[in-house]
């Protein structure tokens, strides 16, 4: 399987939001106070914490099972994709 059928449209949104991403991380380096909103409380802070350690394992999973199954033609049921019908937009 070619890699542009796998990425699909992904270039193309790419090239739309790169200019902004790159203007808004120059300017929050360069002017941090123009950023600055304060912080959560603690508590929120380790609590997305806690929930962001399996939010990336289950997102890095759900990769790994697309990249190896997808280009054999595999039909996923198995994993995060067993419980969820999205597993990447979940985690």
């Amino acid at each position: 399987m070619k890699l542009k059928v796998l990425i699909g449209s992904g270039h193309r949104i790419m090239l739309l939001t790169a200019p902004f991403l790159i203007i808004g991380l120059v300017l929050n380096i360069l002017f941090p106070s123009w950023f600055s909103v304060g912080g959560p409380p603690l508590v929120l802070t380790v609590i997305s914490a806690v929930l962001l350690v399996p939010g990336v394992i289950i997102w890095m999973w759900s990769v790994v099972l697309i990249l190896t199954r997808v280009p054999k033609n595999e039909l996923i049921t198995n994993g995060p994709y067993a419980l969820v019908k999205h597993p990447l937009y979940t985690s």
